[in-house]
């Protein structure tokens, strides 16, 4: 009789957690098609996330980038007292940019005003399926570039004193050919842009392992730049 009881409380219980997921990927999938075909829904969803997020950085003070991701972005270090700090700005574009090069390379120029003359700088293009990053002031505008396979298993950014490790997760995004990335000022950047605590100095290390298991050290004076069939180690030349 206990053998029944048993076999019967188990097979409810099988039953009940089908149902349970059974029913969790229709309401998954019911939710999704709201999201992707009802605009509306859409933005209301966005905007409560981007404000959930921001109310998140500003209790652990980090950085986010703007809820309108149509932007061209400028920055650059600069060293005060023996501090470094990130001279940041963003301009936005709309879809009448996009129709026009002639447009982009407007907005583009008028940004590069910022880091004009300035060192360890940053000029990045966000798009909605790539991001356009440089740290020399070479205007690349290309709307569609194919993504491609990250060459790097990991990246850790270790600590000058402590050498304490954050892991550097970059998006999808940014692995498009001729992307330079992991310069000085990207990397304080990225730091600026998450939610641990860190200590910044030019005696950092960037530790990276490679898809072929090969394991080298980035310095502060170089920097990746994506190519087709993997990277390249760069020297910095501003």
């Amino acid at each position: 009789m206990l053998k029944i009881i048993q076999d019967i409380v188990v097979k409810s219980q099988i039953l009940l957690l089908s149902m349970y997921a059974y029913t969790t990927c229709e309401i998954d999938s019911v939710l999704m098609q709201l999201y992707n075909h009802h605009p509306a829904i859409t933005f209301v969803t966005d905007y409560v996330l981007y404000c959930l997020l921001y109310i998140h950085s500003i209790m652990n003070q980090y950085y986010i980038e703007p809820f309108d991701n149509k932007w061209t972005y400028t920055a650059y270090l600069s060293h005060t007292n023996g501090y470094y700090a990130l001279n940041e700005q963003y301009y936005f574009y709309n879809k009448y940019h996009l129709n026009s090069n002639l447009f982009m390379q407007s907005l583009a120029v008028e940004s590069i005003e910022h880091i004009k003359e300035k060192n360890n700088y940053i000029m990045m293009i966000n798009y909605e399926n790539n991001t356009n990053i440089k740290n020399n002031i070479n205007i690349d505008l290309s709307k569609d570039a194919k993504i491609l396979k990250s060459p790097f298993l990991s990246i850790c950014y270790l600590e000058p004193k402590t050498e304490n490790k954050i892991d550097i997760k970059l998006p999808k995004k940014y692995f498009i050919e001729n992307n330079e990335i992991l310069s000085p000022c990207f990397i304080y950047r990225y730091l600026k842009y998450q939610p641990l605590n860190f200590e910044f100095s030019m005696n950092y290390k960037i530790e990276i392992i490679d898809v072929d298991c090969n394991v080298f050290t980035l310095k502060p004076t170089e920097y990746i730049k994506i190519k087709n069939n993997g990277y390249e180690k760069l020297r910095l030349k501003n």
